[in-house]
């Protein structure tokens, strides 16, 4: 398994019995190697506040916000753009040989969504850690836009009216069909 870009692990062991609050933040080189990961331009900051508690023998509950600002490239303008994200989480850390990594696509879940709703996320504990800046990641990623656009550009809907000739780009294909 590869380094993360950022991490931060805590030992089950470490954490006591009526749990604790950690402020996690990622420095400018975790940003620029999240930034390459993440395939935005810029990763400019992120950070978490995280509470930690002990649910039972072996398990955690994780709770909390993960906060930062990505800097993308408009698909249609080119220009850049920087967007603040804001995710919660909420996971169960559960030992290593009791994580199901395909819990979602059991035939359960899949006959019945509503049951999707609850299975709460897991995360493993792996050799006695959980890596909560590893988590806080891939909660932040779910909130990356996937298409962004410039909040300034015009939206532009085509219509045939717009088009000089009075044709749109399907024009031809419907001429010919009708031909055929």
């Amino acid at each position: 398994m590869s380094k993360p870009e950022w991490s931060h692990p805590i030992r089950l062991e470490d954490v006591p019995g009526n749990g604790s609050t950690l402020n996690l933040s990622a420095t400018q080189e975790d940003c620029a190697r999240l930034a390459t990961r993440l395939g935005v331009e810029a990763v400019l900051a992120v950070g978490a506040t995280v509470r930690v508690v002990p649910i039972r023998a072996g398990r955690l509950e994780i709770t909390g916000v993960v906060e930062g600002q990505v800097r993308q490239i408009c698909g249609a303008s080119l220009e850049e753009i920087d967007s603040a994200i804001r995710e919660e989480l909420s996971v169960e850390a559960v030992p290593e040989d009791e994580f199901n990594e395909d819990a979602f696509s059991s035939d359960e879940v899949m006959s019945d969504p509503e049951a999707f709703l609850d299975v709460p996320d897991q995360e493993p504990i792996i050799d006695g850690a959980v890596d909560l800046a590893e988590l806080c990641t891939q909660y932040f990623a779910l909130g990356i836009d996937t298409n962004p656009r410039h909040p300034e550009l015009e939206r532009v809907e085509y219509s045939e009216d717009s088009s000089p000739d009075g044709k749109n780009p399907f024009s031809a294909l419907a001429e010919l069909k009708r031909r055929h």
